[in-house]
C-alpha cells in the first residue's frame, strides 16, 4: 500500500535516526505503536485505503510539527558570546562581591568561561525585548549560580534557595540573619519574581537584593549580589525592576493585603 510504504520510508527512519528531542513530546513515544495498529487493521480497511493513508500522513505531520517546535525552543538558548548587552546600567562605581574568584563589576565573560568553563545555559534578560539589558549565565554547579553580564562584565551573582543550602557564615538564610550581617536595608518593595507573600529587600550600600518570605522566620528565597550604589544609580539600573512600588496582586485571586514593608525591624 502507498500509505504503508510512506510511513515506513518517512516516519520510522525519522524516529530511529533523529536526535532525541528535549523534552521529548509524550505522544511521539506512541507513534510506532500507532503504526502497528494501522498495519493490523489494514486488512479491514482494504476498501478504505484513502482513510488509512490519511491516518499515516496525519501521524507524520505531527512528528514534523514536534521536531520544528523543538528546534525553535533550542534556538532560544545561546552560547557564550552570542548574548551581548550594550548598556552597563547594572554596574556601580565600586567593585562588588566575589565568588569563586569572580568579582562583580570587574571580572569579564572571558574570565568566567576560563574559570568555570562553558555554562549550562545562557539567556537574555528580559527575554521579550530586542536588545537585552543583561545576559544570564547559569552553571550546573552544586549551588546552580547565575552570573549576570552586561558589556562583557559580570554585574551580578545570584543564588536561589531552591538550589543552594544557605549557611549563616556564607549566605544568610533568613531576614534576621541578613540584618545581623548587613544592617537594616534601604529599600523594601513588592516582589516582581515571587509575587504574593514575598518582599524584595535591598541593601544599596552593600550591593545586595533578596526575595524574602513574609511571616514565620522570613526566610530568603533568592539573593542577588551586585555592585554597591546610591539611590539614583539604583533607580536608573535594571535592578530597580526587581523592587516594585505598586502591589501587583491586588486584582488577583489571592491578593497580598500586607503593607509594603511588613517586617519588624526592631525585633
Amino acid at each position: 500500500f502507498f500509505g504503508l510504504s510512506l510511513g515506513q520510508i518517512l516516519i520510522l527512519p525519522l524516529l530511529q535516526n533523529a536526535k532525541p528531542l528535549n523534552p521529548l513530546p509524550s505522544f511521539l513515544t506512541s507513534v510506532p505503536r500507532l503504526l502497528k495498529i494501522c498495519q493490523s487493521i489494514r486488512g479491514q480497511m482494504s476498501k478504505s485505503r484513502l482513510l488509512y493513508q490519511i491516518i499515516v500522513l496525519a501521524i507524520f505531520s505531527l512528528v514534523l510539527s514536534a521536531c520544528s517546535q523543538s528546534v525553535s525552543t533550542e534556538e532560544v538558548m545561546m552560547t557564550p558570546g552570542q548574548c551581548y548587552a550594550e548598556e552597563d546600567q547594572g554596574i556601580g562605581k565600586y567593585p562588588g562581591w566575589s565568588w569563586l574568584g569572580m568579582t562583580v563589576g570587574y571580572s569579564t565573560e572571558q574570565d568566567l568561561v576560563a574559570k568555570l568553563g562553558k555554562p549550562k545555559s545562557v539567556f537574555p534578560w528580559p527575554t521579550n525585548v530586542g536588545k537585552p539589558l543583561a545576559c544570564v549565565y547559569r552553571y550546573q554547579l552544586e549551588d546552580w549560580p547565575k552570573f549576570w553580564l552586561a558589556k562583557n562584565k559580570i554585574i551580578g551573582i545570584e543564588f536561589s534557595k531552591s538550589t543552594v543550602e544557605f549557611h549563616t557564615d556564607e549566605l544568610p538564610g533568613t531576614l534576621h540573619e541578613a540584618k545581623s550581617l548587613y544592617g537594616r536595608p534601604e529599600l523594601v518593595g513588592w516582589s516582581s519574581i515571587y509575587g504574593a507573600g514575598y518582599r524584595s529587600v535591598v541593601w544599596l550600600n552593600r550591593g545586595i537584593q533578596a526575595e524574602v518570605a513574609v511571616g514565620g522566620d522570613c526566610w530568603i528565597a533568592n539573593i542577588l549580589y551586585f555592585t554597591p550604589m546610591g539611590d539614583d544609580e539604583f533607580d536608573a539600573s535594571l535592578w530597580s525592576q526587581l523592587v516594585l512600588t505598586t502591589n501587583p496582586t491586588l486584582n488577583s485571586d489571592q491578593p497580598d493585603t500586607m503593607p509594603r514593608d511588613p517586617f519588624d525591624w526592631d525585633r
